[in-house]
């Protein structure tokens, strides 16, 4: 995918296409380098990664998938080999690329950004979900229904467990949550891995800002278990201030009687 002259910071999400020839043989694309994909990089970088540092990478894919659906494009293949890492100076710098299972969403909207469709194919039928990579396949694909932007956010939400599990090679399975130490994380994880669509983190952009705000969003987590925690003490001293009530009055009635009985006698 490419927009021809972007000067935003989107393009910098994608390889950059810099010729082409589609008039005569050889037919050809030619691309900037991009880097080594996430399966390859994973290899050699991702043991001595540390987890903030996995969650810094993450987001860099969730912002280029944003910024695609931000445009009308659907990647539809989103996985580990899709995933291009290069060095930048002290930093890694994510690229998305293979948009060759890509839709258009809106192929007018394309049109009117000068937004190329090299490598893509712009047609109506979008539910052909044999055209992704199982494992990453949302749920609702496989009974048919049309693919969305949800359907990529099912696939981001796979990497990111995979990233922060240390494996890109393990499925989701049950018990997943034991490879994730973190209840924020979980709780992301679940969320964009929803089994029903509609239940599913709405966006790309809205996942890499939960990310952003993991650190606040960790103490408001810790600041409402305080609360919640301080909350049950106090309900169960009402409730045995409750429950020692009722004996506390007949006590009180026996000392009342005896001191009557006392007064008659």
């Amino acid at each position: 995918m490419l927009r021809e002259g972007a000067q935003d910071d989107d393009a910098g999400h994608f390889v950059e296409l810099t010729d082409w020839n589609f008039a005569s043989p050889p037919f050809f694309l030619e691309y900037t380098d991009g880097g080594s994909n996430l399966l390859q990089w994973a290899q050699v970088h991702l043991a001595d990664t540390s987890r903030d540092m996995r969650i810094a990478l993450f987001v860099q894919i969730a912002e280029a998938v944003a910024a695609a659906h931000r445009i009308g494009v659907l990647h539809k293949d989103l996985k580990p080999a899709n995933v291009l890492v290069a060095r930048e100076g002290e930093a890694w710098r994510v690229r998305l690329t293979d948009f060759g299972s890509g839709r258009l969403l809106d192929p007018d909207q394309l049109r009117q950004l000068g937004i190329t469709r090299a490598g893509m194919t712009v047609t109506q039928d979008l539910a052909d979900p044999s055209s992704g990579t199982p494992l990453y396949i949302a749920p609702e694909l496989f009974d048919g229904q049309l693919p969305t932007t949800r359907s990529d956010i099912y696939a981001l939400g796979i990497m990111l467990y995979q990233l922060l599990a240390g494996s890109l090679s393990r499925p989701m399975a049950s018990g997943w949550e034991q490879d994730v130490d973190d209840a924020v994380l979980c709780e992301d994880i679940r969320s964009a891995t929803e089994g029903d669509p509609r239940r599913r983190l709405s966006s790309a952009e809205e996942l890499a800002e939960r990310l952003r705000r993991l650190e606040t969003r960790r103490q408001d987590a810790l600041q409402a278990r305080a609360e919640a925690e301080l909350a049950r003490i106090e309900h169960d001293a009402l409730k045995r201030a409750r429950t020692r009530r009722p004996y506390l009055i007949a006590l009180l009635l026996v000392l009342l009687a005896g001191i009557g009985v006392t007064a008659w006698l």
